[in-house]
C-alpha cells in the first residue's frame, strides 16, 4: 500500500513539473521577440537603443514579461554584423536595426519580418525604402538627419576666413557616402574650399587626421559617421595637436571634443521608434504605409574646453543660441 502511494506521489510530482515546464514554455512561445542589432558602440546609438527601451516599458512592453528582447552588437565588424542578422532573422518577430550597416544587413535577408530602424541618416538613399514618405516594403523607422546646410552654415559663421575644409569620413559606410554630395554643394554655395578624406578602419585614424595639416586643412567636419563618431577621442587628440577644430553632426562628438555641432535627441528618436513598434505588434499598421520620422528641432552645442584651447572666439550671435559643454 505503501509503495502504491509512493507511486502516486512520485507520478504526481513528475506531472506537476512537466506542467509547469509546459506552461513555461508556452509563456515563453508567446513573448513577442524582438531583435536589436547595433553596429557599434557609442552614445548617440546606445542613447537611441535606451529611448526605444524605456518607451515600450512606459507603454506596457516588457523584456521577459510580454516581450523577449535580443540585443546584440557587432562591435563594427561589418561580417559580424551579418552573423547577427542571420541569427536574429531566424528567431525575431520584429527587428530594431541601429545604424545604417546593421538596417541593411538585417534588410538584405528578409522582406517579411518588420524591420524598424533608428539612426540612419536617409533610408531611401540606403535602398531600405522604396520612399521615405512611402516605405513600401516591411522596412520604417526614424532618421537622425540634418541638413547639411545647417553645418557649412555654421563653419561660414565661426570662422571667418572661409577656411578650407577636410570631410572626414568611413569609406565603407553607405549612410556617410549618402551625405556627401550634399555637403559639397552647400559648402560651394558659400565658397569654402573642400577635400575628401576617407578611412577604412579605426587604425587608419590618426595618420589621415595627421595628413590633413600638408593639405592646409583649416577645419575637420565629420559627418554622420559611426567609425569616426565612435574614434572622437583619437580624431580630437590629433586634431588639437594641429590646431585644427572640429566641426562634426552629433553632440556626444562635442562631449568628446569636437567644437561645435547642430544636434538631436537621439533618445527622443529611440522613444519615437517604439511608438511605432508598438503599432505593428498590435497590428495598428504595417511598416509598408508608415513613414520615416525624424525631429524637427535642432540646438547647438559647443565645447568650451575647445573654444579655450583652440583660442577661437565664437559670435555673439552664436553664443546666445548655444548649450555650452564643459
Amino acid at each position: 500500500m505503501k509503495s502504491k502511494s509512493k507511486i502516486f506521489i512520485i507520478s504526481l510530482i513528475i506531472l506537476s513539473v512537466i506542467l509547469l515546464i509546459f506552461t513555461f514554455n508556452k509563456k515563453k512561445n508567446n513573448l513577442v521577440k524582438i531583435g536589436l542589432i547595433q553596429i557599434i558602440d557609442h552614445d548617440s546609438l546606445d542613447q537611441s537603443r535606451g529611448g526605444f527601451i524605456d518607451r515600450l516599458a512606459k507603454l506596457g512592453y516588457i523584456d521577459k514579461k510580454n516581450i523577449e528582447i535580443d540585443y546584440q552588437n557587432a562591435q563594427g565588424d561589418i561580417s559580424n554584423c551579418n552573423l547577427i542578422a542571420n541569427k536574429l532573422v531566424k528567431n525575431s518577430s520584429l527587428i530594431l536595426a541601429i545604424s545604417t550597416p546593421a538596417a541593411q544587413s538585417v534588410s538584405n535577408l528578409t522582406n517579411e519580418i518588420p524591420i524598424l530602424v533608428t539612426a540612419v541618416t536617409d533610408p531611401e538613399k540606403a535602398g531600405l525604402v522604396n520612399k521615405n514618405s512611402k516605405p513600401g516594403k516591411n522596412v520604417t523607422g526614424t532618421s537622425d538627419f540634418v541638413s547639411p546646410e545647417k553645418y557649412m552654415n555654421l563653419i561660414d559663421k565661426l570662422f571667418e576666413n572661409k577656411p578650407k575644409i577636410g570631410i572626414l569620413y568611413c569609406s565603407s559606410e553607405q549612410n556617410s557616402k549618402d551625405q556627401i554630395d550634399n555637403t559639397l554643394k552647400e559648402a560651394e554655395k558659400l565658397n569654402l574650399q573642400t577635400e575628401i578624406f576617407t578611412v577604412s578602419q579605426a587604425t587608419d585614424i590618426q595618420s589621415v587626421v595627421s595628413s590633413m595639416s600638408n593639405k592646409k586643412v583649416e577645419v575637420i567636419y565629420v559627418p554622420n559617421d559611426n567609425l569616426i563618431v565612435s574614434s572622437m577621442p583619437l580624431v580630437y587628440k590629433t586634431a588639437t595637436s594641429l590646431n585644427i577644430p572640429i566641426i562634426s553632426s552629433e553632440v556626444n562628438s562635442v562631449k568628446n571634443g569636437a567644437l561645435a555641432t547642430y544636434g538631436i535627441d537621439y533618445y527622443e528618436l529611440g522613444k519615437i521608434t517604439a511608438d511605432q513598434a508598438v503599432e505593428i505588434i498590435e497590428k495598428k499598421n504595417f511598416p509598408e504605409n508608415m513613414p520615416i520620422r525624424y525631429i524637427e528641432n535642432t540646438k547647438l552645442f559647443l565645447n568650451k574646453n575647445t573654444i579655450e584651447k583652440l583660442n577661437i572666439k565664437i559670435p555673439e550671435e552664436l553664443k546666445s543660441q548655444a548649450e555650452v559643454i564643459q
